[in-house]
């Protein structure tokens, strides 16, 4: 069981990290070359979902 926390934490975290860094990137540059990930709606979204992991990462 502590094989697959490992790779389930790994996960989580890479997870966040990749959503956070397209979340800022839409915070930044936003509707950046009118792609539909970084409008308004889709940034707050990548935040949440960047929160989430980075969270279940921290608290696992």
């Amino acid at each position: 069981m502590e094989y697959y926390r490992e790779k389930i934490q790994r996960f989580a975290l890479f997870n966040g990290i990749f959503f956070a860094v397209v979340a800022l990137t839409g915070w930044i540059y936003p509707d950046l070359f009118s792609l539909d990930a970084f409008n308004k709606v889709d940034t707050i979204l990548h935040s949440i979902v960047a929160i989430t992991g980075l969270t279940a990462y921290f608290y696992s």
